[in-house]
C-alpha cells in the first residue's frame, strides 16, 4: 500500500513538473522565445537572428537595418558586450507569445522581438539593442535568481537611456520643448518611475498612450548624459550590477 502511494504522489510531482514545463514553453511569451530556433515557420537568417516565414520585411533589409543599428549601439557605448536573440515577426498568433517591439532578459538571456513591418526599422531595432546592452551591464550572475531583475532601474532610465540611440522625431527635444512648454509640464520622474505609471496614459501618436513619457525621458537621461559624460553613465551600470543603489548613483 505505501508503495502504491508513493507512487501515485511521484506520478502526480513528474505530471505538474510537466504541465509546469509545458505551460512555460508554449503559453509563457519568455518560454515560447527560447524555443523559436526549433519552431516550424522560423528561419534562421544569421547568428542569433530568426525571421518568421510571413514575414512582410526581406531578409536582406533586416539584416542591412541591424547592421546599422549595431554601429550606432557601438558608438554609443563604445563596445557591445551583449548578444541577444532578435526575432522578426509579424503574425497574428505568433505576437500572442512574441511581443512587438520588446525586449526580455532572464537567466542572462536576452530576446529581442520586432513585430510589425512600421516597427522594422533601424530606430526600434537600436532601442532594443539599446536595451539588452543596459541589461547586460547591469545584471548579475547572480541575478538570474530574480525575475524582477530589470527593476534594479527605475523605467523611465531604462526607456531613457534606449531612446538615446532612438532617433524618430516623436521623441526628439524639439518636440519635448514645444509640448512640455520648455519643461513646465513635463512629466515628473516620480510619476513614471514604474511600467505601470510609465506606460499608462491617453492614447495618443501612433496609439502609444507613453510616447509623452518617452520623450521626457529622453530628455532626462540626455541631460544627465550631458552634464556627467559617459564615463560615469559606465560607473553607473556597473555599480547597478555590483547591488549599489541607482538612486544613490544617479541623484548624488
Amino acid at each position: 500500500m505505501k508503495k502504491r502511494i508513493k507512487r501515485i504522489i511521484l506520478f502526480s510531482v513528474f505530471a505538474i513538473i510537466i504541465s509546469a514545463l509545458i505551460w512555460f514553453f508554449q503559453f509563457y511569451s519568455f518560454g515560447y522565445m527560447i524555443t523559436v530556433p526549433f519552431r516550424q515557420g522560423y528561419t534562421k537568417i544569421a547568428e542569433n537572428v530568426y525571421v518568421h516565414k510571413d514575414y512582410s520585411v526581406q531578409n536582406e533589409e533586416i539584416l542591412s537595418m541591424i547592421s546599422t543599428a549595431k554601429v550606432r549601439v557601438n558608438d554609443f557605448f563604445g563596445e557591445i558586450r551583449s548578444n541577444p536573440t532578435l526575432i522578426f515577426c509579424d503574425d497574428k498568433k505568433e505576437r500572442t507569445f512574441v511581443n512587438s517591439g520588446a525586449t526580455s532578459t532572464y537567466l542572462k538571456l536576452t530576446y529581442c522581438s520586432i513585430g510589425l513591418k512600421e516597427h522594422c526599422n533601424v530606430d526600434v531595432i537600436a532601442h532594443e539593442l539599446t536595451h539588452a546592452e543596459t541589461h547586460e551591464r547591469i545584471i548579475s550572475f547572480w541575478d538570474c535568481f530574480n525575475f524582477n531583475q530589470i527593476l534594479k532601474i527605475p523605467i523611465w532610465f531604462n526607456e531613457g537611456l534606449a531612446t538615446q540611440n532612438d532617433y524618430r522625431e516623436k521623441y526628439s527635444e524639439e518636440r519635448w520643448q514645444t509640448e512640455t512648454n520648455g519643461g513646465k509640464t513635463a512629466t515628473a520622474l516620480s510619476d513614471m518611475d514604474t511600467p505601470k505609471k510609465f506606460y499608462s496614459g491617453d492614447a495618443g501618436e501612433d496609439g502609444c498612450s507613453s510616447r509623452f513619457h518617452y520623450m521626457c525621458a529622453k530628455h532626462e537621461v540626455a541631460g544627465w548624459i550631458k552634464k556627467h559624460g559617459k564615463s560615469v553613465l559606465f560607473k553607473l551600470l556597473d555599480g547597478v550590477k555590483k547591488g549599489e543603489s541607482f538612486e544613490k548613483l544617479y541623484f548624488k
